[in-house]
C-alpha cells in the first residue's frame, strides 16, 4: 500500500508523492541537525507535494490544522505507527513481585 497525503487547494484535490525511504531520511537529517521530527516532516511534506501545483509557498498558506494532520500522518509514518497502534488502549502491565516480598 502507497502512502499519499491528500490536500484541498482550490477545490481541487491534490495527492502527494508517496512516502518512500528517501523521506524518511529527510526527517532522520533533520533530527540530527537539531531541526527535531516535527521540521523533518514538514520538509518531507514539501518534497513528497513537489511537482504538483502545491509549491512550497502554498503549503505555508495552508490551514494549521491540515498542515498539522499531514505531518502528523508523515511522522506516524516514519515511527511505523498504524492507525490500529494508535487508537489501541495501552496494555495493562502486570508487575511481578518484588525483591524481598
Amino acid at each position: 500500500m502507497q502512502r499519499t497525503i491528500v490536500l484541498e487547494y482550490n477545490g481541487k484535490k491534490v495527492v502527494s508523492q508517496p512516502f518512500t525511504f528517501k523521506h524518511a531520511c529527510i526527517i532522520d537529517d533533520e533530527r540530527y541537525k537539531d531541526g527535531g521530527l516535527a521540521t523533518g516532516a514538514r520538509l518531507a511534506l514539501q518534497k513528497m507535494f513537489e511537482g504538483t501545483i502545491l509549491t512550497d509557498e502554498i503549503i505555508d498558506t495552508l490551514n494549521i490544522k491540515e498542515l498539522r494532520a499531514a505531518t502528523g500522518k508523515i511522522l506516524d509514518w516514519f515511527l511505523c505507527i498504524d492507525e490500529e497502534t494508535k487508537n489501541s488502549s495501552s496494555p495493562q502491565t502486570v508487575q511481578g513481585p518484588g525483591v524481598g516480598d
